[in-house]
This record gives C-alpha cells, structure tokens and sequence, in this order.
C-alpha cells in the first residue's frame, strides 16, 4: 500500500491542530453565550453585547436577548448603555421584574450626573438616558419633559452650525444618523409631525436600516407606529 497507517495518523495530527487553532484564533465568538472569550479570558464588551441585543430583538428572539441582557448587566452593571438596553430587552420580552430592577439602576446612576457639561454630544447623552430612566420609573410626564429639551438642544446646536436661528424651523441636517437620533427624540416627546419629518430626511440622506430591522423595534419610535407613514417612508422609491 502507497498509504501506511503513520502517514494517516501524521495527516490526522496536523488537521486535529489546524482545527484546534482555528477555533481559538479564527472562529467568531458567539457573544452571547462566549466560549472562546471565556477560554481565553475575555470579556465581551458592552458594545458587542449591546448589537448582539438588539438584532435578536429585531429577529424575534426574545429569550436569546433575554439571556443576553442578564449576561450583559452581570458584566457591565454600572454602564449606563449596557443598563438602558438591557431594559429594553426584558420590557419587549415581558420580564417586568428584572426591567423595573433596571429602570431603577439606570435612575441611580442619573441621580449623579450634570447636564451641564460643555460638549453637547455629552449633555445630549446624559439627557437622554435620563429621560429614559424616568420613563422607565413610571414618571413619564417629566420623561417628556427632558426628551423635547433634549431635541430642542441638538436642534439649537444644528441651527447655530448652519445660521438658521428661528427655534420653529425644523432643521435640514445633511446627516442621516443625526435625522434618525431626530426623530426618536421628537418620537419620545410626542410629537410625531415633527419626529416623521426627520424619519423621512433619515431615508432620503441615505441612512439604511439594518438587518435585521431594529427601527422596527426600536422603543424610541414606539410613538410612531400607529402612523401608516412610519411604515411606508423605508419602502418609498427615489
């Protein structure tokens, strides 16, 4: 024979390795679950967890995300994004316990931050994760409240980028992210004439929903979703 057993058993050796290399060095890491990272004593990070989230939210999966946020607040248990989107989870997969333990983790972690702070992206942050936090608690009036100064702000600082200084004009912002960010701000703060503007200047710029959808699911636009137009602007031909 051509073949002896040493060569088939030196053959095996070497696919064995390759194998065992590709699976620690090669192979992706499901981030929900981790066994690579865990084997190599990795952590997941937030933001790898937090987009692991929210496609299985937007595919349906609610106990994988739900498996998820548990991993995620386990790991992260004082970042404000992990807390807020880890709620989010447990409000759309119905866990009313653990949401109402998030809600109430997020309102602490508010109850010590300024919105003062000099950087607009910054104060901008902060409000929103406040607003949320307070919406979350049951107090949705004052939630409302901080949502509309919040849009109202980033609206400020778009006017004064590009010299248009009336308050009332809704702005032509040319960027399709900061449109989206928009009109879940005004979604939030209940005005959808206003939010559908910046939902349709996000399609027209070019913003491109993922998949699988998350503003199919995206709590910010919650407000938006008993209006047709919210579902017909991604469909619209150019």
């Amino acid at each position: 024979m051509g073949i002896q057993i040493k060569h088939i058993l030196i053959a095996a050796t070497i696919f064995a390795t390759l194998g065992f290399l590709y699976i620690m060095a090669l192979a992706p890491i499901d981030i929900t679950r981790s066994p690579r990272a865990a084997a190599l004593n990795q952590t997941p990070s937030s933001r790898q967890l937090i987009a692991n989230i929210r496609n299985q939210l937007a595919s349906g999966q609610l106990r994988t995300a739900t498996t998820a946020a548990n991993q995620l607040t386990q790991l992260h248990p004082t970042n404000p994004n992990a807390l807020l989107n880890a709620a989010y989870a447990y409000r759309l997969a119905g866990n009313h316990n653990d949401e109402s333990q998030t809600w109430t983790a997020l309102l602490n972690w508010s109850a010590n931050q300024s919105t003062n702070n000099p950087s607009t992206t910054q104060r901008a942050n902060t409000l929103y994760l406040n607003a949320w936090a307070l919406k979350g608690t049951n107090q949705p009036d004052q939630a409302q409240l901080l949502f509309k100064q919040l849009a109202q702000l980033v609206e400020t600082q778009l006017a004064n980028t590009s010299q248009e200084q009336d308050p009332g004009l809704v702005i032509q912002t040319s960027n399709p992210t900061l449109a989206y960010n928009l009109a879940c701000y005004w979604s939030l703060a209940e005005n959808p004439d206003r939010a559908l503007h910046y939902w349709q200047r996000a399609i027209d710029l070019g913003y491109t929903p993922s998949t699988p959808p998350w503003w199919t699911v995206d709590p910010d636009l919650e407000n938006l979703h008993p209006h047709e137009r919210f579902w017909t602007i991604p469909n619209q031909t150019p």
